[in-house]
C-alpha cells in the first residue's frame, strides 16, 4: 500500500470519527452509539499512529486480523472497500 493509500484510509477514518462525534452531540448516545464512537475514536489513533510511523508491517497487520476488534460502524467505508481478509464475511 502506497503512502497517499495509507493517508486516504487515515483522512476515512477520521472523518468517520468525525460523523460519530456529530451524531452523539445530535441525538445523544444510545449503547451502540457509545461503542461505535470509542471504535472510531481508538481506530483513528491506531491509523494515524500507522501513518506517521510509516509502519507497513503494522497496516497488512490491521487488515489482516486487527479490524475485527473494532465495532462495525466505527470502521470508516474505506477500509471496507479494501476488501481485507480481518473483514471477510465468514458464511
Amino acid at each position: 500500500m502506497t503512502r497517499d493509500e495509507m493517508k486516504r484510509l487515515m483522512i476515512a477514518q477520521l472523518e468517520n470519527t468525525k460523523a460519530q462525534i456529530e451524531a452523539a452531540i445530535a441525538h445523544g448516545m444510545s449503547d451502540d452509539g457509545y461503542d461505535y464512537l470509542t471504535s472510531s475514536l481508538a481506530l483513528s489513533q491506531r491509523i494515524t499512529e500507522i501513518w506517521f510511523d510509516e509502519d507497513q508491517d503494522n497496516l497488512e497487520e490491521l487488515l489482516r486480523l486487527g479490524l475485527a476488534d473494532y465495532a462495525c460502524d466505527g470502521i470508516a467505508e474505506a477500509f471496507y472497500e479494501l476488501n481485507p481478509p480481518a473483514l471477510a464475511d465468514e458464511d
